[in-house]
């Protein structure tokens, strides 16, 4: 599957505003080989009509990380307790528009 985020961590396929919502959340990556900061990209479809790429970074993966999944939470305005509580580690669920 390609979803332009790298390795896939976590994918979640929720109902907002009427429609279904596929997120994808990869796994945080070092910035660049010459930089301590980490990114960690994520794709958001189904809220517009072609996908939404977002790229949170962070000083530690884990600071990335919880960024980018406070920017879903804020998107989808949705806490993110019940953003994680149905999502797929690895992400096993396809794209939308395959």
């Amino acid at each position: 599957m390609t979803t332009g985020v790298g390795k896939v961590l976590v994918t979640r396929k929720i109902q907002r505003r009427g429609r279904s919502v596929l997120v994808t959340v990869g796994v945080p990556q070092p910035f660049s080989s010459t930089d301590a900061s980490y990114v960690c990209r994520l794709r958001i479809e189904g809220l517009q009509p072609g996908p939404m790429m977002i790229r949170a970074t962070g000083n530690q993966p884990v600071q990335a990380l919880l960024s980018g999944l406070g920017e879903v939470s804020s998107r989808l305005s949705v806490t993110l307790p019940d953003f994680l509580s149905d999502a797929h580690i690895g992400g096993d669920l396809t794209p939308l528009h395959a």
